[in-house]
C-alpha cells in the first residue's frame, strides 16, 4: 500500500481502476475544497449504463459539515428537473482506507460555464440567452419546490449531453415563504440586500435571479458588471451601484439583465419562470436554439441510502444533485475578470472548445412569450388614456376655482396638466418599466397625451 504524505486525504488514493463499493473509477475529473470528483462506471448487467460522477468528500469530522451534506441531500430527494443535475445515490463508508468519506453518485457533466468562457472567451448573446433560459428553468423548479439555490455562478452551471443544468446545492436553503437564510454565497454573485443590517441573514428568493443575471453578464462580456479588481472591491461597487460600462455587450441582452435581474430592489426582479421565457424569446430572436432536456438516464440504486452520524437518515433518492466538475483558468485573471472554479482539472483532461449549436425544445412548464404582445401595448394605451383623463379632470376642477378670467383659468389648467403628467410619470416610470417594459410605458404616455388633448378641446374649444 502506498503511504500518503502527512495531511493528505484518503481520497487521494483513488485513481483509475480503484473501486468504491460497486463503482469502478475510470478517471479523475476535478478537485475541490472538500473532496474530489471522479468519473466511474458501475458493475451492472446493463451494457448501456452511462458513466456517472462520484463526488467523494474528505472524511468529515464536524457535525456542522455533516449536517450541511444532509441538507444538500435533502434537496436532492425533493426536486427533480431536466435542468438540474441529477443524483442517484449517497452513502458513507465505514471501514477500509476511505472510512469516514461520504460519496454522492451524480449525473456526469461534460464541462461548466466558467470553463467554457475560459476556453472560448465571451459567448454570443443568443447563446448566452439560450443558456440562461435553461438555468432559469432549473431555478424555477427549485423555487417552486421551496428551495433557494444560494450560489448561482458560472462554475455551478454544468453542461450534460448539450443541456445546461444547475448543480452544487451545498449552500442551498429552505424557503420560508419567499425568504431563506443561505449558508453563504460567492462574493461576486451576492446581491446588495445581503449587506443590509435589516436583512439579518435573510434574503428574498430573487437573490438567485441577481446571481444568474451577474453570471450571464460575465459570460457575455468576460467582465463583472460592477467595477473593481477583486471580489471585495466589486461587492463594494455593488452596494454603491457603481456599474462598469460594457459597450461591446449586446444591447438587448444588457437591457434585459439590467431590468429583470440587477435591480437593487429584490421585489421587482423577474421571477425565474418569467426570466426563462424572456431569455428564450431573446435567444430565438438572435437565432439561437435550445436543447431538448430529458430526465436523467441514471439507473436507480437497488439499495437504501443513508448518511450516518447525521441528524436524519436519508433513503434512496432519485433526485437532483450537484456535480462540480469544471476545470479552472489561470489563478491570476486580468483585472475585472472573474476566476472560474476552485476545482483544478486532472492533467491532460480538457473539454472541447469549439462552439456547439444549441438545438430547440419547448421549455418545461414555461410557455414562450412574445417580445411585446400587441394586447399589452393596447392595454397600456388605454390605461395611459384613463390616467390622462383623470389628471385633466383634476386640473380642470382646480383651474375652475382659480381667480381671474377665462384666460387665467386656461393658463392654470395648462400648467397644472403638464405638472401632473410630469410628476405622475416620473414617479411611476421606474416600476412600470421594470414590470412591463419601456415600449408599454411609451404607449401609456401616448394614450395620456391623446386624452388630455381631447379633454382640452372639449373644455376650451381649442382648435
Amino acid at each position: 500500500m502506498t503511504e500518503l504524505p502527512p495531511g493528505a486525504s484518503p481520497v487521494d488514493r483513488l485513481g483509475p481502476g480503484a473501486r468504491v463499493r460497486e463503482w469502478k473509477v475510470t478517471r479523475f475529473i476535478a478537485r475541490g475544497a472538500f473532496g474530489q470528483v471522479f468519473e466511474a462506471t458501475r458493475d451492472s448487467w446493463r451494457n448501456d449504463e452511462p458513466p456517472c460522477a462520484l463526488k467523494v468528500f474528505d472524511p468529515i469530522l464536524s457535525s456542522a459539515a455533516r449536517s450541511a451534506l444532509v441538507t444538500e441531500f435533502g434537496l436532492l430527494r425533493g426536486v427533480r428537473h431536466p435542468h438540474l443535475i441529477a443524483g442517484e445515490d449517497a452513502f458513507d463508508i465505514d471501514d477500509g482506507p476511505l472510512a469516514g468519506c461520504v460519496v454522492f453518485v451524480l449525473e456526469r457533466a461534460d464541462t461548466d460555464l466558467g470553463s467554457e468562457v475560459a476556453q472560448r472567451g465571451p459567448l454570443p448573446a443568443g447563446e448566452v440567452a439560450a443558456i440562461g433560459s435553461q438555468l432559469a428553468l432549473g431555478l424555477a423548479a427549485l423555487h417552486d419546490g421551496g428551495h433557494l439555490h444560494g450560489d448561482v455562478k458560472p462554475e455551478n452551471a454544468l453542461r450534460a449531453e448539450e443541456v445546461w443544468k444547475l448543480g452544487d446545492f451545498g449552500v442551498s436553503a429552505t424557503l420560508q415563504g419567499s425568504y431563506a437564510r443561505p449558508m453563504g454565497a460567492t462574493l461576486d454573485y451576492r446581491p446588495p440586500e445581503v449587506a443590509s443590517p435589516s436583512a439579518e441573514g435573510r434574503v428574498h428568493r430573487s437573490a438567485d435571479i441577481w446571481a444568474l443575471g451577474t453570471t450571464l453578464w460575465v459570460v457575455a462580456s468576460g467582465q463583472h458588471p460592477f467595477v473593481g479588481d477583486d471580489a471585495a472591491v466589486r461587492h463594494a461597487a455593488v452596494l454603491r451601484d457603481d456599474r462598469r460600462p460594457a459597450p461591446a455587450l449586446n444591447r438587448a441582452l444588457a437591457d434585459l439583465i439590467d431590468r429583470r435581474c440587477l435591480s437593487p430592489d429584490p421585489h421587482i426582479r423577474a421571477s425565474a419562470a418569467e426570466l426563462a421565457a424572456e431569455l428564450r424569446t431573446l435567444a430565438e430572436v438572435a437565432g439561437a436554439t435550445m436543447p431538448v432536456a430529458s430526465p436523467s438516464t441514471i439507473a436507480p440504486s437497488p439499495t437504501a441510502v443513508s448518511v450516518s452520524n447525521a441528524p436524519t437518515a436519508v433513503d434512496a433518492p432519485t433526485v437532483p444533485a450537484a456535480a462540480v466538475v469544471g476545470p479552472t483558468v489561470p489563478a491570476s485573471p486580468p483585472p475585472g475578470r472573474i476566476a472560474p472554479s476552485s476545482f483544478a482539472p486532472a492533467e491532460g483532461v480538457g473539454f472541447a472548445a469549439e462552439s456547439r449549436p444549441v438545438p430547440d425544445p419547448a421549455p418545461h412548464g414555461v410557455a414562450p412569450r412574445a417580445p411585446m404582445a400587441r394586447r399589452v401595448l393596447l392595454v397600456a394605451l388605454l390605461v395611459g388614456g384613463a390616467v390622462g383623463g383623470l389628471l385633466a379632470e383634476v386640473a380642470s376642477l382646480v383651474a375652475a376655482a382659480a381667480p381671474g378670467g377665462l384666460g387665467a383659468r386656461r393658463a392654470a389648467y395648462a400648467v397644472l396638466t403638464v405638472v401632473l403628467l410630469v410628476v405622475v410619470g416620473a414617479a411611476a416610470r421606474p416600476r412600470a418599466e421594470a414590470r412591463v417594459g419601456r415600449s408599454a410605458v411609451l404607449a401609456a404616455l401616448v394614450g395620456a397625451i391623446i386624452i388630455v388633448a381631447v379633454v382640452t378641446v372639449v373644455l376650451f374649444g381649442v382648435a
